[in-house]
């Protein structure tokens, strides 16, 4: 029985080496998890920057097409007017975000006789939004 036992002895727990060479794996694992952490933060931030630009073109575009049929402004053809927001300024800034800023262009009769194609765009830092729609006039 004195031999079985003796055989084991040596086996028992881990060596240095062992240890070592687990926790440099561990480490890699944890380095590369802090690297995707840091991608999808940046992805987060630019995200939310680009919907804070679709949310602003929207909004613009929401109150012009509230004007009334017979505004002058939908008669007439106008290019890259800039929006001038409810508090004077041309430019909008929330908390921790870029400065925005909005420009519309009214092209009247288009695509038909007492219309008026209206396209809104938003420049901020991630590039330019875009909207374009269409609303009835009344001469």
């Amino acid at each position: 029985m004195k031999v079985v036992l003796d055989n084991y002895r040596g086996n028992q727990g881990f060596t240095l080496v062992e240890l070592l060479v687990a926790l440099t794996i561990f480490s890699i694992g944890l380095l590369a998890l802090a690297s995707m952490q840091i991608t999808a933060i940046q992805g987060n931030a630019q995200a939310n920057r680009l919907s804070q630009e679709a949310s602003m073109a929207q909004g613009v575009m929401e109150q012009i097409l509230a004007w009334k049929s017979d505004d002058a402004r939908l008669k007439s053809s106008s290019s890259n007017q800039t929006w001038v927001f409810s508090d004077g300024s041309t430019t909008y800034s929330e908390t921790g975000s870029s400065n925005l800023s909005a420009s519309y262009t009214v092209i009247a009769n288009s695509p038909l006789a007492n219309m008026a194609t209206i396209t809104v765009n938003v420049q901020g830092p991630e590039g330019v939004a875009t909207l374009t729609e269409y609303k009835k006039t009344v001469n």
